[in-house]
Protein backbone atom coordinates (compact mmCIF):
# COMPACT_ATOMS: atom_id res chain seq x y z
CA UNK A 1 0.00 0.00 0.00
CA UNK A 2 2.85 2.57 1.13
CA UNK A 3 4.63 1.45 -1.93
CA UNK A 4 1.44 2.48 -4.32
CA UNK A 5 1.01 5.86 -2.64
CA UNK A 6 4.77 6.92 -2.81
CA UNK A 7 4.63 5.62 -7.03
CA UNK A 8 1.03 7.48 -7.21
CA UNK A 9 2.75 10.86 -5.56
CA UNK A 10 5.98 10.49 -7.28
CA UNK A 11 3.93 10.21 -10.97
CA UNK A 12 1.41 13.04 -9.80
CA UNK A 13 4.83 15.34 -8.55
CA UNK A 14 6.46 14.70 -12.11
CA UNK A 15 3.44 15.10 -14.57
CA UNK A 16 2.37 18.64 -16.60
CA UNK A 17 -1.10 19.62 -16.10
CA UNK A 18 -2.14 22.98 -18.53
CA UNK A 19 -2.81 26.02 -16.24
CA UNK A 20 -3.59 29.20 -18.86
CA UNK A 21 -3.93 31.38 -15.79
CA UNK A 22 -0.90 30.95 -14.62
CA UNK A 23 1.34 30.64 -17.51
CA UNK A 24 0.09 34.08 -18.90
CA UNK A 25 0.88 35.86 -15.19
CA UNK A 26 4.30 34.08 -15.21
CA UNK A 27 4.82 35.66 -18.94
CA UNK A 28 3.42 38.97 -18.08
CA UNK A 29 5.77 39.49 -14.62
CA UNK A 30 8.70 38.41 -16.81
CA UNK A 31 8.12 40.90 -20.14
CA UNK A 32 6.36 43.95 -20.59
CA UNK A 33 5.01 46.53 -23.64
CA UNK A 34 7.83 48.86 -23.77
CA UNK A 35 10.72 47.03 -22.85
CA UNK A 36 13.76 46.00 -25.26
CA UNK A 37 13.02 43.17 -27.31
CA UNK A 38 16.49 42.00 -25.83
CA UNK A 39 15.69 41.64 -22.13
CA UNK A 40 12.14 40.38 -22.80
CA UNK A 41 13.29 37.53 -24.97
CA UNK A 42 16.49 37.04 -22.13
CA UNK A 43 13.42 36.49 -19.56
CA UNK A 44 11.51 34.07 -21.87
CA UNK A 45 14.66 31.90 -21.99
CA UNK A 46 14.83 31.82 -18.58
CA UNK A 47 11.72 30.31 -18.10
CA UNK A 48 13.23 27.70 -20.53
CA UNK A 49 11.73 29.20 -24.14
CA UNK A 50 12.93 29.17 -27.48
CA UNK A 51 12.41 32.28 -29.27
CA UNK A 52 13.16 33.14 -33.31
CA UNK A 53 11.69 36.20 -35.24
CA UNK A 54 12.20 39.31 -36.18
CA UNK A 55 9.33 41.84 -36.36
CA UNK A 56 7.73 39.19 -34.40
CA UNK A 57 9.34 37.30 -32.16
CA UNK A 58 7.78 33.62 -31.72
CA UNK A 59 8.93 32.12 -28.20
CA UNK A 60 7.65 28.72 -27.16
CA UNK A 61 8.32 25.62 -24.88
CA UNK A 62 7.12 21.72 -25.32
CA UNK A 63 5.89 20.47 -21.64
CA UNK A 64 5.75 16.80 -21.43
CA UNK A 65 2.63 15.08 -19.96
CA UNK A 66 2.79 11.59 -17.77
CA UNK A 67 0.33 10.32 -21.00
CA UNK A 68 2.27 9.95 -24.49
CA UNK A 69 1.02 13.51 -25.19
CA UNK A 70 2.41 16.93 -25.06
CA UNK A 71 1.27 20.76 -24.62
CA UNK A 72 3.10 23.75 -26.63
CA UNK A 73 3.12 27.36 -24.79
CA UNK A 74 3.78 29.90 -26.41
CA UNK A 75 4.31 33.80 -26.59
CA UNK A 76 4.42 36.33 -29.26
CA UNK A 77 6.12 39.57 -29.19
CA UNK A 78 5.38 42.46 -31.47
CA UNK A 79 8.25 44.43 -31.82
CA UNK A 80 8.25 48.07 -33.07
CA UNK A 81 9.23 49.33 -36.44
CA UNK A 82 11.78 52.15 -35.26
CA UNK A 83 13.13 50.78 -32.27
CA UNK A 84 13.92 47.57 -30.88
CA UNK A 85 11.35 48.01 -27.76
CA UNK A 86 8.14 45.29 -27.33
CA UNK A 87 5.02 46.85 -28.48
CA UNK A 88 2.38 43.93 -27.58
CA UNK A 89 2.69 40.70 -25.80
CA UNK A 90 0.46 37.76 -26.87
CA UNK A 91 0.09 34.95 -24.99
CA UNK A 92 -1.58 31.98 -27.13
CA UNK A 93 -3.51 28.99 -25.75
CA UNK A 94 -1.77 26.32 -24.27
CA UNK A 95 -2.61 23.22 -26.81
CA UNK A 96 -2.31 19.75 -26.29
CA UNK A 97 -1.82 16.75 -28.55
CA UNK A 98 -1.72 13.22 -27.66
CA UNK A 99 -3.74 10.38 -25.96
Amino acid sequence: MKKLLLISVTCIAGCYFPNQAAFESSVRKHVQAGMPVVAAVSNLRQMKMKCSGANVVTCDRLRQRLLPSSCIERVHLEVAQTSPIVEAVKVDPIICAGL
